[in-house]
């Protein structure tokens, strides 16, 4: 019942992996970011994630995990397009809102649907597996994003995230089952 869900949350940080995991590095190299710059977008980011998660946790009350995971990867291409596409600092570090949203979403959604999906006594091992599975097939998205752009330029790695971000929505909208919130019968469940 949680393959769909597995599927996602990998081809989500294989997306992400290939082209944000880079962006910091191809800011500096190719519009000459100064590091004063990469900090002020980093905060921006902090800042943005740190005030909007307790409504996004209460949205997540409200209307369920399923919703919240689709609306953080919607997010994904529209942010995609300005990184292929901008090169100011200022829109960069403006686009740090809609990543840090991305990220406040995706990340208490994603842990309300396991905790609705799986029984209590397997949460941790579901957690876990979580992370080996994602990270061992998201592993070589950094070292692909860095090919494509050694080979194809600067949007070619966003490219590749953009792919990948349209692949997990299609997973989200389309194959992966909403969580059992308020069911008795979860998944392991004696």
């Amino acid at each position: 019942e949680l393959r769909w869900f597995f599927i996602a949350i990998a081809l989500d940080m294989f997306a992400w992996g290939m082209g944000f995991g880079l962006l910091y590095g191809l800011l500096r190299k190719e519009y000459d970011f100064s590091t004063t710059q990469l900090g002020i977008m980093s905060a921006v980011s902090s800042v943005t994630w740190a005030i909007t998660s307790l409504p996004i946790g209460r949205l997540i009350d409200r209307v369920g995990p399923k919703p919240v995971l689709i609306l953080s990867e919607a997010l994904a291409p529209p942010l995609m397009l300005v990184w292929m596409t901008q090169t100011r600092f200022e829109i960069f570090a403006a686009s740090m809102i809609v990543f840090a949203l991305t990220a406040a979403t995706w990340v208490p959604a994603r842990s309300v649907y396991v905790t609705q999906t799986v029984a209590p006594a397997r949460r941790a091992e579901i957690f876990g597996r979580l992370s080996a599975f994602g990270g061992l097939l998201a592993f070589p998205s950094s070292y692909i994003g860095g090919w494509l752009y050694d080979n194809f330029g600067f949007y070619a790695p966003f490219v590749g995230n953009l792919f990948f971000a349209l692949a997990t929505l299609g997973v989200l909208i389309f194959l992966m089952p909403a969580s059992h919130a308020n069911q008795p019968a979860l998944l392991g469940a004696e």
